[in-house]
């Protein structure tokens, strides 16, 4: 039901969508995500035309530091947006 929610949203549009797989933590009663659920909103996208990847889960320092990388970025982008304004 999501994706084809989301696949409506973005049809036409150029664009990428990257689906992560819920990977549950400690304080977390929720299911991991199932390979299949995985495939079928996958496929589902597709349907519409979307092109999405899906990413493998990550654990302890990795994932520590891939959010920060991405915040970084995001801070980054911001900053630089900012700038662009103020100009």
């Amino acid at each position: 039901m999501q994706a084809r929610a989301l696949g409506k949203l973005l049809k036409g549009m150029l664009c990428h969508v990257n689906v992560i797989p819920l990977n549950p933590t400690s304080g977390f009663d929720g299911q991991p995500t199932h390979r299949h659920g995985v495939e079928m909103f996958q496929q589902t996208l597709a349907e519409f035309g979307v092109r999405c990847c899906v990413s493998l889960p990550v654990h302890g320092a990795v994932a520590v530091s891939l959010f920060c990388a991405v915040f970084r970025i995001v801070e980054l982008y911001a900053c630089v947006v900012t700038r662009m304004r103020c100009c």
